[in-house]
């Protein structure tokens, strides 16, 4: 369906919506919970990881990244923590799930616009502008939109099913941490470490085939960029469904086949993993950030000789316990 935009006006963000700022929380802070923690990251609705902590936005509001993932946005269906690279806006008029899914395409159309270098940050959002239908009295018109998206072909049942997708857990169990007797591992008994390689401008030449290039950054699940370099994939490391740990310790999992400079370094696990056990391995080894920096940098021997706590099992760690912690989790389904 064409839409005719002719009769649209243009509107200041400050004028229609409310803008907070999410706010800070180390991961040394989190606490084990059901909060959903928005990050600015551009998949699974921001959802960056859940906390113990109280929410401290509202539902039914829009999360916009003004850092990471500059631009992206997602509709907010229940109260969550949104970190300090994002911005939550408060619709100052009627407001629903289908408005929002009207708005949220306008607003990520802006992406281009901002950067690393050019982020989108309170002020700059509050003076930017957004083009919106309206009534004969100049107002935005909520009807208009919410019954555009309501026209659209199984709109109903495709919004259905991702709302009953992401707020169920996979298993409905309870699987708590503190009942399990944990105890500490060997990095050098679990994982084998691969380095990553030295990636030249020369080998970014050709076009016929993107993966992810990640390198030592906090952002984006450790993702700066998309590379290609099909002539060069007999010689060169790709990997897939791995964990990672850059020199500062920043540490993602990577359910894609992606490629990594000399700074990051695969966890190529010695026992069955699946992306359940990874994501908990993930939250594990956060907790050891705190001792690189700089200064002292994770490299392969230091990674080896770390210890990890784990939860326990007869004679190794127990990844069942692990899978199914994950599992519990509220919104589970959705990862």
């Amino acid at each position: 369906m064409m839409v005719d935009t002719s009769n649209w006006a243009k509107f200041k963000y400050e004028d229609i919506f409310e803008i907070k700022k999410g706010k800070r929380l180390t991961k040394e802070d989190f606490v084990e919970g059901s909060t959903p923690f928005i990050g600015a990251i551009d998949s699974k609705n921001g959802y960056r990881d859940f906390i113990g902590q109280e929410a401290i936005h509202e539902s039914n509001t829009i999360t916009v990244n003004y850092n990471g993932s500059v631009g992206e946005a997602f509709y907010q269906p229940i109260p969550f923590w949104a970190s300090d690279d994002v911005n939550v806006l408060y619709p100052k008029f009627s407001f629903n799930k289908y408005i929002a899914m009207f708005i949220i395409p306008l607003i990520r159309k802006e992406k281009y616009r901002f950067n690393y270098g050019r982020k989108w940050e309170s002020n700059r959002m509050k003076e930017s502008i957004i083009l919106l239908p309206v009534t004969n009295k100049g107002e935005v018109d909520i009807y208009y939109m919410e019954n555009y998206i309501k026209s659209l072909k199984n709109v109903e049942i495709i919004e259905s099913k991702f709302n009953d997708k992401i707020k169920k857990s996979v298993i409905n169990k309870d699987v708590r941490l503190s009942t399990k007797k944990w105890n500490y591992y060997y990095f050098s008994d679990l994982f084998d470490i691969e380095k990553g390689e030295r990636l030249t401008i020369y080998d970014r030449l050709k076009e016929s085939e993107n993966i992810p290039l990640l390198t030592a950054t906090a952002e984006n699940n450790g993702v700066v960029d998309y590379i290609s370099f099909s002539e060069y994939k007999d010689t060169k490391k790709t990997f897939e469904n791995k964990i990672t740990i850059d020199m500062f310790f920043n540490t993602f999992y990577h359910p894609y086949k992606y490629f990594s400079d000399d700074n990051v370094h695969t966890l190529i696990p010695k026992f069955n993993s699946n992306e359940f056990v990874s994501l908990f391995f993930v939250g594990i080894l956060k907790k050891l950030q705190y001792k690189y920096s700089f200064g002292r940098q994770a490299r392969i021997q230091r990674i080896t000789n770390e210890k990890i706590y784990l939860p326990s099992g007869h004679d190794e760690p127990d990844f069942e316990f692990m899978e199914n912690y994950i599992k519990s989790l509220p919104y589970s389904s959705s990862l």
